[in-house]
């Protein structure tokens, strides 16, 4: 089966996945840009291994932009490819390429990581709309998702799930580490605290870090918050200082080795985001077995936590409940286990190799 993606720059995550269908399929993927001045250099480094991947000549609108490529119009021939997915249809080359295959009556999918739906009436939605209503399948990760193609003209019944993840079958532990695993795994970390909050992601407004400090300031000095994000900025820095939350760590971004480190050392996966489209570091904290706590404008969250199972959805800016219910965790080693475990069962449903999987059933059994 010849299989054709359209997409913007060589996310990890993403090239992870088309490595992983290419095993089963004939797959060029094409990409609009290389690099994002936004996105950390590590996104730099990939491996085009058993697929296609081919860079469009186009023209950027600026530094930070998606570009317009003319160049994927060439690609777009009817009868070439079985099936063609854009994953990213409102960019400009994806929104070329969704009118081109419109006028040619050329079937094609569009596909999410997630979304929510915003104002439906403005002229951007309805260019979303003119858009979006044009493909022939939607593939969806979430009922946010769900809603926001419906929102904006798709027929419900041609929407189709799939499971979006970052992580593969093997990073998924087998079981909860030991408590004699955790601390060995403290002590080469440095880390002094009897009870460890981990969260990961970008120390940005949008995350909620600031949220997560001034919980942390509620708890005694035992219980440590380490967050790994890159350089703190100034302002987090000084709310930590007034707030006098000498448990609160900045730790920059790790090699994978580490970071895995520190999941298999924390307790407990605090994301107070006040919102992620999807959010894989969710998928990285179930797959390490540890309770989350998140928020309910937190797409992975919501698909993936059940509350009092393995972890809990909470109000975003909810300080209180970020208190509350992480002490609650903390307090009991058995409630620990017992979420960490069912954490681990609902990754293994959303790893890269689940993700491929339901990709090529959906080409073959789609018409």
């Amino acid at each position: 089966m010849k299989v054709l993606f359209i997409t913007s720059i060589p996310q990890p995550y993403r090239v992870d996945f088309f490595n992983e269908l290419g095993k089963s399929c004939d797959l060029t993927v094409l990409f609009s840009d290389r690099f994002f001045s936004e996105r950390d250099k590590s996104w730099q480094n990939f491996s085009f291994r058993t697929f296609k991947g081919i860079f469009l000549k186009g023209t950027r609108l600026n530094s930070n932009k998606k570009s317009l490529c003319p160049e994927v119009v060439d690609y777009l021939k009817p009868g070439k490819y079985d099936r063609i997915v854009i994953s990213e249809p409102m960019s400009p080359t994806g929104f070329l390429a969704s009118k081109t295959m419109q006028r040619k009556k050329i079937p094609f999918w569009i596909e999410g990581d997630g979304a929510f739906t915003g104002n439906t009436e403005d002229i951007k939605a309805k260019l979303k709309s003119s858009i979006l209503k044009g493909a022939d399948l939607y593939l969806s990760t979430c009922e946010n998702l769900d809603k926001y193609f419906v929102d904006y003209g798709a027929e419900p019944s041609k929407i189709r799930r799939y499971p979006f993840s970052s992580i593969f079958d093997s990073d998924v532990l087998q079981d909860v580490p030991s408590v004699e695993e955790k601390a060995a795994l403290r002590d080469l970390l440095r880390i002094e605290e009897q009870k460890v909050v981990l969260s990961v992601g970008s120390l940005i407004p949008r995350k909620g870090p600031d949220l997560l400090i001034r919980a942390a300031a509620k708890f005694p000095k035992e219980v440590g918050f380490y967050l790994i994000g890159g350089d703190a900025p100034e302002k987090l820095v000084n709310i930590k200082d007034r707030l006098g939350a000498t448990n609160v760590h900045f730790i920059p971004f790790s090699s994978k080795e580490k970071l895995k480190h520190y999941y298999m050392a924390a307790d407990l996966f605090c994301f107070p985001t006040r919102e992620d489209i999807w959010g894989l570091v969710i998928n990285e904290a179930m797959g390490y077995g540890l309770p989350v706590i998140t928020t309910d404008r937190c797409n992975a969250g919501i698909e993936m936590v059940k509350d009092d199972v393995n972890g809990y959805i909470i109000p975003v800016e909810s300080v209180n409940d970020i208190v509350q219910k992480s002490a609650m965790i903390l307090s009991d080693e058995d409630i620990q286990v017992r979420m960490g475990r069912e954490s681990i069962k609902t990754a293994h449903r959303f790893t890269v190799e689940s993700m491929s999987l339901s990709h090529m059933e959906l080409f073959e059994k789609e018409k």
